[in-house]
């Protein structure tokens, strides 16, 4: 006669009876913390950098005008390849009381420009071929670096939320706020740069990149 199995002893039933339980269930991820998963905010870039870098602009173009408009002989100042050309002498001249006027709607001074100078350069002007007509090369030069560092010293002044705050007077829709004025001058250097580059070339002097 074949004999009874022996009883499991009860620590064993009971490490049997955990086994046979399934696993339990993972434990949930904690939440993250509210807007941790949003991306923080970029630092705020320290000084005034939207005004250094439109003056560094504005600077860059003057210097270069400036630049292109070297080697000239004093007869060619004035020399007109078509007749639609606006000569050296009197695009410098109109950079001059233009730059004035950008720095007016920064600093609230008035143009200070003599009003036969508007007429000889200003925006309605038109350029002639008679030396004769103009101031000298050397005072129009003069009159070209002194509105600029008008300009330059004008926006160095102030800080960038100074320079986004409304021109200091009527520009026609034409200037956004004062920094506009910084940038706006930094262009308006190019596009009269092109032209003065355009007589450097009809007139045969060489390139000025290079100089």
């Amino acid at each position: 006669m074949s004999k009874k199995p022996a009883k499991k002893s009860k620590p064993a039933k009971k490490a049997a009876k955990k086994a046979a339980k399934p696993a339990r269930k993972p434990a949930k991820a904690a939440k993250p913390a509210k807007n941790a998963t949003k991306a923080a905010a970029p630092a705020r870039p320290a000084g005034n950098p939207l005004r250094d870098r439109a003056l560094a602009i504005f600077k860059f173009a003057h210097k270069t005008t400036d630049k292109f408009s070297g080697g000239f002989s004093d007869a060619q100042m004035t020399a007109m390849p078509c007749a639609t050309s606006n000569h050296v002498l009197w695009s410098l001249g109109h950079l001059a009381v233009s730059n004035a006027w950008f720095a007016s709607m920064i600093d609230g001074a008035p143009v200070g420009v003599e009003e036969s100078w508007d007429k000889m350069f200003g925006m309605n002007s038109k350029p002639v071929a008679d030396a004769s007509a103009y101031p000298s090369i050397a005072d129009v030069r003069a009159m070209y670096q002194k509105t600029a560092e008008r300009l330059e010293d004008a926006a160095r002044a102030r800080t960038d939320a100074d320079l986004l705050q409304p021109p200091t007077g009527e520009s026609g829709g034409f200037l956004t706020d004062r920094l506009d004025s910084v940038l706006k001058a930094a262009w308006h250097e190019g596009w009269h740069l092109g032209q003065i580059a355009e007589c450097r070339k009809a007139l045969g002097l060489p390139s000025a990149m290079s100089s």
